[in-house]
């Protein structure tokens, strides 16, 4: 099972806020339902922050995040009462499941045909009767 976020921007914008929130949602759904978030999928269509793109997936990025949404995660402003309430496994849990993808336009091009879907239908059916 896997949680995904879809941003289809033509460039940067504001995808590095969303991105944050997004660690920070994961890091709440794999505390409450672990065996729903086998996988995390951030889809865009632009790359961003291509200088820290090495960093994105890093347990450190999901903790800065989770951190900066100290209030809504854990209740309160406080830095060091939210780090001390911090799991720092479900941390590294999150950044383990991350996946980055991004996309071009031309990708939404690639999709089979009906005339090869079925003929990849035919071959399964004789492999499974095989």
């Amino acid at each position: 099972m896997f949680l995904a976020e879809v941003k289809n921007y033509d460039y940067e914008m504001t995808l590095p806020k969303h991105y944050k929130d997004f660690l920070a949602k994961c890091y709440v759904a794999l505390t409450l339902k672990p065996k729903r978030c086998s996988h995390f999928l951030w889809i865009s269509w632009s790359p961003f922050q291509a200088q820290r793109w090495h960093l994105h997936t890093t347990a450190e990025t999901v903790k800065d995040a989770v951190l900066a949404e100290r209030e809504r995660i854990f209740g309160t402003t406080d830095e060091a009462e939210a780090f001390a309430a911090l799991d720092i496994a479900t941390v590294a849990g999150v950044s383990e499941r991350i996946w980055l993808i991004t996309l071009c336009k031309q990708q939404e091009r690639l999709v089979i045909s009906p005339d090869h879907y079925s003929e990849i239908e035919k071959l399964m059916k004789l492999k499974e009767g095989a």
